[in-house]
Parts: structure tokens; sequence; C-alpha cells
């Protein structure tokens, strides 16, 4: 039999790093299959955030940060925060603490929408803060100054929506317009909450609201509203919209409060994800923030259910929220925010601020969980061994042997029973070696060797022992066993 002696025990010193890394970064995994690792960093109060929970982030034409929070607004350049926060005695100073929406124009000038003191203009040069509050006949008067977010266009107006509908305003003049006399085709929008603006490349611009989706085009100046019909599958699946996206593909995707959605063409959407329950007293699960990575996969921030991550090579989704056993997991499963920056760097808004670098390594990772029947309990590794069906049989220092079968995503793990022979002689394992084909041999710490026989679907059908016996010279000299190999004539 021809005996691939390529795939040899891996040394202790990779090994043990492998543990490491299986310890301290590998996410908790549903299913026990695998998956690549996002490795999030946090910061948060302890490094000069002004409070944890990041409404809106936002990165300005020179590459600094801005992280609206719940009290304040913060400015980082990588290694401090400068705070922004009223102050009665400085009429220059932002408005309000509260933080929703972060724009730039196309001059450089920064538009901040607060939950209280309407919209602010940030001057660089002077670094102060110019406030407009319009009359009462403006959604953003007194009665209703909660903007959600903030858009600027190349016409020179700036679009905001806020909770009591949509407010233009004119950055030459300094005025708010009157929507009924100038731009009489968007009085629909004038009084239903509009939660997100976002435009494309062919003159439209979109508008989520509560009572569904709006689309506007510029140039010929014509409005379209595309709501929930239940007798319509093609029609939009909710009319609370809370998030809006254009992909790289021009592709629109829409965010609800329970489900996920992407227009095809125009009136016609297609059903991506829904996160409603069927069982009762279950809340459903709204989507915050949409981003797409530069990988081009899909990023979905849920309110009470973490991240999601769409795969667009897969169609497939996997979930990332807060595990106190990882500390590089998210911090919170309440996202409220993303934002992507020019280095590809994905910034989260969770409890403080999560930061995933895509550009560091990737590596495929099982998580340890302790005192877990169900999960991977391996954390100090000595031995790892590859047979040609891809499976990895593991050695552990006290647990003893775990079997992944990546293909198949089964787990199983066999362990050392004083009261059964047929078991393996010790649970701390050494070296790992299939010799022929169908036995497997694994060398123990403390207990010398061991042979198992393997059916056809590779479970152990007998067990059989070897030890040094001091009387016997054809035994082994130790039971302490390191490695295997095995030479091109068959000899272990």
């Amino acid at each position: 039999m021809q005996i691939n002696v390529t795939k040899l025990s891996i040394p202790f010193s990779i090994l043990f790093l492998f543990s490491v890394i299986c310890f301290l970064v590998a996410p908790s995994l549903s299913g026990q299959t695998a998956r690549i690792s996002v490795k999030f960093n946090n910061l948060s109060i302890k490094d000069g955030l002004s409070q944890s929970s990041p409404n809106c982030i936002f990165q300005d034409s020179r590459g600094l940060m801005w992280i609206g929070t719940e009290d304040g607004l913060n400015k980082y350049d990588g290694y401090s925060f400068i705070v922004y926060k009223p102050d009665q005695k400085n009429p220059f100073s932002i408005s309000n603490s509260r933080i929703l929406s972060i724009a730039e124009d196309q001059s450089g000038n920064l538009w901040i929408g607060t939950n209280g003191g309407g919209l602010n203009k940030y001057d660089r040069k002077s670094d102060r803060f110019f406030q407009f509050l319009p009359g009462k006949q403006d959604s953003l008067s007194v009665a209703g100054p909660v903007i959600n977010c903030i858009l600027p266009l190349p016409n020179g107006e700036i679009w905001i929506g806020t909770e009591n509908g949509l407010s233009i305003f004119r950055m030459e003049t300094g005025n708010f317009l009157e929507i009924a006399r100038e731009y009489p085709e968007l009085q629909a929008l004038s009084e239903i909450p509009v939660k997100a603006l976002t435009p494309d490349k062919n003159s439209m611009v979109y508008a989520g609201t509560s009572k569904g989706l709006f689309q506007f085009n510029i140039k010929n100046r014509s409005l379209d509203h595309f709501s929930h019909n239940p007798q319509d599958v093609q029609s939009l699946p909710s009319d609370k919209v809370t998030a809006l996206m254009v992909d790289r593909e021009a592709r629109l995707w829409i965010g609800m409060e329970t489900e996920l959605a992407r227009m095809e063409r125009a009136g016609s959407f297609i059903l991506i994800r829904s996160s409603a329950q069927k069982e009762a007293n279950v809340p459903a699960v709204p989507i915050k923030a949409l981003l797409q990575d530069d990988e081009g996969d899909i990023w979905i921030g849920t309110f009470g259910k973490g991240l999601d991550i769409l795969s667009a090579r897969t169609g497939n989704s996997v979930n990332y929220s807060y595990d106190h056993n990882n500390p590089y997991s998210l911090k919170n499963n309440e996202v409220l925010s993303l934002f992507k920056d020019f280095s590809g760097i994905v910034w989260v808004g969770t409890n403080g601020l999560d930061t995933y670098n895509p550009k560091k390594e990737k590596f495929i990772l099982y998580d340890y969980v302790p005192f877990s029947r169900e999960k991977l309990v391996f954390r100090n590794i000595h031995p790892i061994y590859e047979d040609e069906g891809g499976i990895l049989w593991i050695g552990s220092k006290s647990d003893g042997l775990h079997v992944l079968d990546r293909t198949g995503k089964t787990y199983s793990r066999w362990t050392h029973n004083p009261d059964d022979l047929n078991s393996l002689s010790s649970n701390r394992i050494r070296a790992i070696r299939e010799f022929p084909e169908g036995v497997l041999w694994i060398g123990t710490d403390d207990q010398g060797l061991n042979t198992v026989s393997l059916d056809a679907n590779r479970r152990p059908v007998r067990y059989k022992r070897f030890k040094s016996e001091p009387d016997n010279a054809n035994s082994l000299t130790s039971n302490r066993i390191y490695s295997f190999f095995t030479d091109n004539s068959g000899k272990l």
C-alpha cells in the first residue's frame, strides 16, 4: 500500500500557537461549523469616547473620524478623541449633545443633525458650530427637531430626514425651502417620519419612511411611492423602512423592522431574509444599518441580534454577536451604526466602537467552550493529523482525542475510560498517525501506544494497547510517545 508521508503530526511549538489562537480569538460557532474569523477591537469610554452609544459614524475628506453619541460629538484622529458638547457661554458651540447624523458637503463642510437642537454646520478653520433652527412651519421646528439623516446634494441643497418629515436646506442662502412652493412633488414626504436617505448614480434619491419607500427623480422631479401589498409577492415586504444602501452594482438594499429586501427594478422587490418571529412574545429585530465591504459582502446591523454578514459569493449569512468567552466579539448585540473608512476598516457602533480590519490575516477557527458536552472542549493541543478524507484528528493535553469533520460539520471526542479496555489508554495525546488505512495509531504522554481500528464511517471499532514492559525486550522502550513516521517500505 502506498502511504502518504507528507501529512505528519505538527510540531508542538506550532500547535501551541494554534491552541492559543483557538482559545483567544475564535468566535462562537453555531453547529460547530468553521468560518472566517471577524476579530473586533473596541474603543470605549476608557479610550476617550464621550458616551457608549455611537448613533452615527462618519469619516470626512481629511480622514478624521466623527462619532455622534447620546452625549456629544467626537472627533477621532486615530490616537485621541476631541469631544464637542453644548456650552451656554459659547454661542458657537454645538446646539445639542444628542447626535444622530453626520454628513459632508462638496465644499468640505460638516453638517450635524441632532435630537433636539436642529441642524449644525461645523467650520473647520474657526473650530466653530453654526446652528440652524427654522420656524414653526418647518419640520425642523421645536415641535419635531429629531434629525435622522442628512444628504448633501451637488446642487447645493441639503436634504434632511426628520421625525416630522423631509426638510430641504439651501446652503447658498442659509435658508430652509418651503417644500409646498418649491418642491410640490415632495408634499407626500413633508409630514411622515423619514428614517433614511440615499442617492444613486442615476439622479435618484431614495427616502425610507415609516410609510414605505419613495423614489424621487431629480431631473424630471417625479416621485414614486412603493408600499407593501399583501396580494403582491413582489411588493415591498414592509412599509417600515429603517435603513437604505446602494451597492456597487447600483442595486438598492432596503432594511426594515423585520425584513431585508433588494429592489430588482422599480416597484419589484425580492425578500432576502426575514427576522419575523412566529413564536408568541418574541419581538421582531429591526435592521438599523446596512453596509457593503471591500469583498462585496453585505453587513446587516440589527438592534438586538448583533451583526449578520451576507456573503456575496455564496448568498449565505453568518451571525456575529456578543460572546462573553471571546474578548474579540462584538461588545453588544444592539448595533446602532455601520461605516467603512477609506482603508476598508469597518466600524460598528455598539457598546462603544467595534472595528474590524479585513486586511489582517484571516484564520479559520474553532472555538473553545469550557464545560460543554456539545461544543469543542479542547484547549491545550499537542498533535493535529489530517487524514485522506480531510478529517482532523486533534490530540489534547488532557481532554483525549477530538475528531473534527469539516465537510460533514460533525464533532466527536474519544476519551479514556478506566473501566473499559476498549478505549484509549490515556487522555494525554502526543502523536497521531493512520497506518495502514483504517488503523489509527495514537501515542500518549504517559500510557504508551494505542491502535484503533475504524469502520467504514471512520468510527472506532476496536482498541489495542501497547506499553513498555521491563521484562519484555520486544515491548516499547518508553510509555511516552512523541512522534510517528512511515517510510517508503511501509514501516512505522
